[in-house]
């Protein structure tokens, strides 16, 4: 079963001064293995550009096993007001970091 929870929202304006709206969403998934399971988290990020209908989307599940290693990436993820566009190579240069 996968579970989705907000962790944190930001709100900012574009280089033209129109309203921008993150929202960083913990991700956790049940890893099922040999009868037991593990829950494994992941993040996602949604970002809402004013006028447009649907919002972008970047996830990537399956990251850590560790609950505050995850916190800890969101949390670098939001300060820094990472986009979806920018989530894989973000995430490739926070894990080389450990």
């Amino acid at each position: 079963m996968s579970r989705r929870t907000l962790f944190r929202c930001v709100m900012l304006t574009d280089d033209l001064a129109e309203p921008l709206r993150l929202e960083y969403y913990l991700l956790t998934d049940d890893a099922l293995f040999d009868g037991g399971s593990l829950e494994v988290y992941g993040v996602e990020i949604l970002l809402y550009r004013s006028g447009v209908r649907k919002p972008e989307i970047a996830r990537l599940r399956g990251i850590t096993p560790l609950g505050r290693r995850i916190l800890d990436i969101l949390q670098q993820l939001s300060d820094g007001a990472v986009t979806p566009s920018a989530l894989g190579e973000v995430m490739d240069s926070i894990l080389a970091r450990g």
